[in-house]
């Protein structure tokens, strides 16, 4: 089941932890996490990927949840404002589930 309006705002050149709640998904089947964020009008051409197996995203199994890590990297040269996100969990049957989505805000920083 896909958690919708996961919506979020966040500084540019900022780092922030995205914590995803994944209750009734036994983290132990869980094979690739992968979160990735867009511009509303280029949805083809993902601006910031983070995944389990590449990095940036970490499980706990006891907290049932997914934590998604974004740098000050990830977000210090882009110049879109208004991103969606999704958050998209794969099993080790091979089935994929789109676990959250939302949009993201990027607040202009002045330093």
């Amino acid at each position: 089941m896909t958690t919708k309006n996961q919506d979020f705002e966040m500084y540019e050149g900022d780092s922030k932890k995205l914590v995803f709640d994944t209750s009734g998904v036994d983290i132990a089947d869980i094979t690739e996490v992968s979160w990735s964020a867009t511009d509303n009008s280029n949805k083809d051409s993902k601006l910031i990927t983070k995944s389990l197996t590449g990095g940036g995203i970490t499980t706990n199994s006891s907290e049932s949840t997914v934590t998604v890590t974004l740098d000050s990297a990830d977000t210090e040269d882009l110049m879109t404002r208004g991103l969606v996100h999704e958050l998209e969990i794969e099993d080790t049957a091979g089935n994929k589930n789109t676990a959250a989505v939302g949009h993201m805000k990027l607040l202009r920083d002045i330093n």
